[in-house]
């Protein structure tokens, strides 16, 4: 249906023209309607376009979030390891440095209250048949068994040091040779005295001396030399 206005020149237009003028009404509704549908399908295609950078955006901000999740939470257990091997690297080298003059020295005592009392115990049956030398002997037998529990303990915190070395050092053989070197060492094998040697107090006394002399050789290649070995290669490593 026709406006009221174009109705009113319809009116003085003549025929041919109306219908010239009815044509180019029809032309110009049909490309408004075909306007009409390439906006409407221009708007479609950039919906879709602006819906799939959405997505993409979400997608791609969600990834990057994740990997710096990732990342942040690597990041701080690498560093938390770091400071954890630190941690155990300077206990176990602490440890091991301050057990090894105790333990030197307990063991030292033992062994010579060890080397004494088979010394006055042997006097008395062979030589001076006192009470004194068996009272001595007694004594220093005492003193041997109470150091006893003080060895294991320094000894306990000497292993555990060397069990925080293995585990920081896990890959380094030197290292792990030289902390079996000292978790192997040998008992010190101090007999006493020969009855059939001592027949005088000289000889009895030569025994003591050539014993406390393998107290010092044993001390230096079971403990000394070990543990400065040891410590040398970690300071080398910590350099």
């Amino acid at each position: 249906m026709l406006p009221a206005f174009l109705s009113t020149l319809l009116g003085l237009a003549s025929e041919s023209q109306v219908k010239k003028l009815s044509r180019r009404v029809d032309d110009i509704g049909e490309k408004c309607n075909r306007a009409i549908g390439v906006l409407q399908d221009l708007k479609q295609n950039i919906e879709v376009r602006l819906s799939k950078q959405y997505q993409r955006h979400v997608l791609t901000t969600g990834i990057f979030t994740l990997a710096g999740v990732f990342v942040g939470a690597y990041a701080t257990d690498l560093t938390q390891h770091r400071l954890r091997m630190d941690e155990l690297r300077h206990h176990g080298y602490a440890r091991v440095m301050g057990a090894k003059i105790p333990l030197t020295q307990t063991v030292q005592t033992i062994l010579e209250a060890k080397i004494l009392t088979e010394y006055h115990e042997t006097r008395f049956q062979l030589l001076s048949k006192m009470a004194s030398d068996r009272e001595e002997a007694k004594y220093h037998r005492d003193r041997m068994l109470k150091l006893i529990p003080e060895f294991s303990r320094i000894q306990k915190e000497m292993f555990e040091g060397l069990g925080n070395i293995i585990t920081v050092y896990k890959g380094d053989d030197e290292i792990r040779a030289a902390v079996d070197d000292i978790l192997k060492y040998q008992m010190a094998d101090i007999a006493g005295p020969p009855p059939d040697t001592i027949r005088t107090e000289e000889d009895l006394d030569s025994y003591k001396a050539t014993a406390l002399q393998q107290v010092e050789r044993y001390l230096d290649r079971e403990f000394v030399k070990k543990i400065d070995r040891l410590l040398g290669l970690l300071e080398k490593h910590q350099q």
